[in-house]
Order: C-alpha cells, then sequence, then structure tokens
C-alpha cells in the first residue's frame, strides 16, 4: 500500500480555503493514519503492557481465592481503547487484516480449550492457532465466562494470547512515505479514498448494528447482551470512545476551538467543504451532530435511547451510501469494516 506525504506545518482552516485543488485524497487518508491511528494504537499498547503485568501476576498467584477483578478491569480499558483504534479500518490495520487476527467473533471455545492444552509461547506457536481462539473476544470468554483460575492452563493461555495481540499491534507500520506530489490527486489516491471512505460507512454500521442492535436484540430474545467491549462494566465507554474516534474522522472541528494546526485528522466534512460541496457537506454536519446528541444521552441499560441512537447512526449510514458517495464519484457497494 502506498502513502502519501503528511500535510506538514500547514494551518487547518488554510487547507480549507485553500484555493484550486483543496485538500487532496492523499492528505485525507495519510492524515487519518499519522493523526489517529497511530495516536490511539499507542494508547492500547499501554493499556496492553498493564494487562499483560497484571495478568501474568495473578496466573502465578497461590492465594487460595485469587481476585480476577483487577484483571478484569485492565481487560476492560485495553478493550476501549481498542474500540476507539478499530472504529474505522484503514491504512496498516486493513492492509495486515488486523480486525480479523484480533478481534474475530465469534469465539470458539472448544478450540479456545484445545489451544491452551498445546501451551503456546510466542509467534511460532500462536500463528498456528485459529483467529476464533485468539484475540480480544477470546480473551473476554477467558475472564468473564471461563473465569480462569492460576494454574490452569487456560490462564497461561490468556497470557499468550495478551502478548500476541501486542505483537499483532506492535507490527503495525506507521511510516510516511513520500510517493511524490502530494498536490495531485490522481487514480491511485482516489482508489485509496474511496476504500478509506467505504470503511467509514462500515464503522458507522458495525457501531450501529454490533455496538447498538445486535445487542439490544438479544435483550429482547431472553439472552446476555455482549456487548462489543467484552466487559459489561465498560459498554458505555467503549462506545463512546469509539463514536468520538469515529466522528473525529466525520466531523470538522470547531473553528472557534483551539486546534494543534499541526497535527490535524482532516475530516470527511473538510474534504467535501474544501471541494466545494458546501451543500452536502451542510447535510453531513447536520446528522453528524444529531448522532452527537443521541451519543450523549444513550446508556445501555435504557434501551429508548440505545435504539435512537442507533437509529440516527443508520440514517448517518444511508445518507453517506448515497448523497455523500454520489458527490464523490463512488459506487459504494456495503462492506464490512475491515473488509476490503
Amino acid at each position: 500500500m502506498k502513502k502519501m506525504a503528511c500535510i506538514g506545518l500547514m494551518g487547518f482552516a488554510g487547507l480549507v480555503q485553500a484555493a484550486g485543488t483543496g485538500i487532496t485524497a492523499g492528505q485525507v487518508t495519510q492524515n487519518a493514519v499519522k493523526w489517529q491511528q497511530e495516536p490511539l494504537s499507542r494508547q492500547v499498547l499501554s493499556d496492553l503492557a498493564t494487562l499483560h503485568q497484571t495478568l501474568a501476576s495473578y496466573c502465578k498467584s497461590d492465594e487460595r481465592s485469587p481476585d480476577l477483578s483487577e484483571v478484569r478491569t485492565a481487560f476492560g480499558k485495553a478493550s476501549v481503547s481498542w474500540g476507539a483504534m478499530r472504529a474505522a479500518v484503514f491504512g496498516p490495520m486493513l492492509e495486515f487484516d488486523t480486525l480479523r487476527l484480533i478481534d474475530f467473533q465469534p469465539t470458539d471455545p472448544e478450540m479456545i480449550h484445545n489451544a491452551a492444552l498445546t501451551k503456546p509461547h510466542g509467534e511460532a506457536d500462536m500463528i498456528l492457532i485459529g483467529s476464533a481462539a485468539k484475540g480480544f473476544p477470546a480473551l473476554s470468554w477467558l475472564l468473564f465466562q471461563k473465569n480462569i483460575k492460576p494454574g490452569q492452563a487456560e490462564c497461561n493461555y490468556a497470557v499468550e494470547v495478551t502478548h500476541d495481540i501486542t505483537d499483532t499491534i506492535n507490527s503495525l507500520d506507521w511510516r510516511v512515505h513520500d510517493d511524490g506530489d502530494a498536490s495531485e490527486v490522481n487514480a491511485e489516491q482516489s482508489r485509496a479514498l474511496q476504500s478509506y471512505f467505504r470503511q467509514l460507512v462500515g464503522g458507522v454500521h458495525d457501531l450501529a448494528w454490533d455496538g447498538l442492535e445486535k445487542p439490544e436484540l438479544r435483550i429482547q430474545q431472553g439472552s446476555a447482551p455482549q456487548w462489543p467491549s467484552g466487559d459489561p462494566a465498560q459498554a458505555d465507554a467503549y462506545l463512546q470512545q469509539t463514536w468520538k474516534a469515529l466522528r473525529e474522522l466525520l466531523l470538522m472541528p470547531d473553528p472557534a476551538a483551539a486546534q494543534d494546526t499541526a497535527h490535524t485528522v482532516i475530516s470527511l466534512e473538510a474534504y467535501l467543504r474544501s471541494r466545494g460541496y458546501s451543500v452536502v457537506a451542510n447535510h453531513l454536519h447536520a446528522q453528524i451532530v444529531n448522532v452527537d446528541a443521541q451519543f450523549k444521552r444513550v446508556q445501555t441499560k435504557d434501551t429508548a435511547s440505545v435504539n435512537k441512537t442507533a437509529d440516527a447512526l443508520k440514517v448517518l449510514q444511508n445518507l453517506m451510501q448515497g448523497e455523500v458517495s454520489k458527490t464523490l464519484g463512488f459506487k459504494l457497494n456495503f462492506v464490512a469494516l475491515g473488509d476490503y
């Protein structure tokens, strides 16, 4: 995957108002990787380091009744950070199929049990284990359903799964490569932007369905909701951080707010305005603000607020798939988050 140069120190307002070509496709996609995904990855890695240390200590405990709560808390924090990072999958995460490697669902408890019995250690062993027995969902199952205890094969396996997630994120290459004139919007840049746009749509859909509607449907059917956080206590925080990351990619920042213009994510709205599509940008802005208002009120224990937020997200998705996609000249067939 070729990468374009960053926009450098040019001010955000200057970019939006630039005459002629406006913001390029390369600037949008590269800045999203450099100024959102890479910083979020550092937070995830920091939280995973805490989780690994806490989990390893727990699994070595010789206490008669060891307390799993500290491990669960550390997992919940890492899961929330990961939720923000995977809000939309693009750049190195899309290139290396990261979502399949560490966030594959559904999990397979039998596969997890069998994998634990093999006592894997390190990358060479973990690469042989199927995705349904690895990643954040597998860890969630081990911590909240299996209720692992020191001395069990599953406890040591949970440590290896945590290490494997860390290795996968550490392997992502965030380096910026300058492939030429970033002001020229060529066919390759356009394809990259279309792929990025598809992931934004996929992210909105994923948050509406997997984040809100699907868990609520399970509740109505008398089953456990299975919120995407993997930790029931962090369900609301996960949803809020995921939406926060998506909103940054979609909504133009408040011009009145203080901004670090040297390190800026260029939102979809800003790109539309820079290309002269102010009417469509206004429609997009209004619906993002509407979704944002719903997220200020949503609580996973409140069915009405969950449904209203999901409905607002679906309106946003339809707007992006329809009017916005047509304006940008994209032929958009829906693709699930993380798929090409």
